[in-house]
């Protein structure tokens, strides 16, 4: 029996490895690497298999929640944007909930894929890949500190608020947002 400590995150120093799957049933949600210098004890590795496990459970804890916030800020903005609703100060109070005061001035964006001429059937709107949806949404956080993101297939819409900014502002930095997230996805429009 060792009372050594294994390791901290992130040290990856040493030629000793033990990699865990992080798993959800058949669904592999990622791996746990576990990197040291000297070999490791059976005790060491059947401790640092159930970090695994208790990693794991946070993982899905943490999706699961995301999962819930998804959902309600669909319905939100479901509710929010026809305007027709019966009780403004419920609005409200799921408005802060979410992290947006509806009582300061803010603004709805769609962002959509970009279709050029050439871009084939006109019918046909391009679908915004997840992880495109995922940059926009990053970085516009980084930029405002009241923002609903909904993904809605073609299109990514937020609710931001935008505090003293004035219009202008609020156009060059989403503008901004855009061409970041371009850039890192691949250069493709936006």
């Amino acid at each position: 029996e060792s009372d050594a400590l294994l390791g901290k995150a992130g040290d990856g120093s040493g030629t000793e490895l033990a990699s865990f799957a992080l798993r959800s049933g058949d669904i592999e949600l990622g791996r746990m690497d576990v990197v040291r210098a000297e070999p490791f004890s059976p005790t060491e590795l059947e401790l640092a298999e159930r970090a695994a496990g208790i990693v794991t459970l946070q993982l899905l804890r943490e999706r699961s929640g995301l999962e819930a916030e998804l959902r309600l800020q669909g319905a939100f903005l479901d509710d929010l944007l026809p305007g027709e609703v019966s009780d403004d100060e419920s609005l409200v109070r799921r408005g802060a909930l979410l992290g947006v005061d509806l009582r300061s001035p803010g603004l709805v964006a769609c962002f959509g894929a970009h279709r050029g001429p050439a871009a084939g059937d006109p019918d046909q709107i391009p679908m915004l890949s997840h992880s495109t949806s995922d940059v926009i949404e990053r970085l516009a956080r980084q930029r405002f500190d009241q923002l609903i993101t909904v993904a809605r297939g073609e299109s990514v819409i937020m609710v931001v608020g935008v505090g003293d900014r004035d219009y202008a502002a609020v156009h060059s930095i989403l503008r901004e947002v855009l061409t970041e997230a371009g850039r890192r996805t691949g250069g493709k429009p936006l």
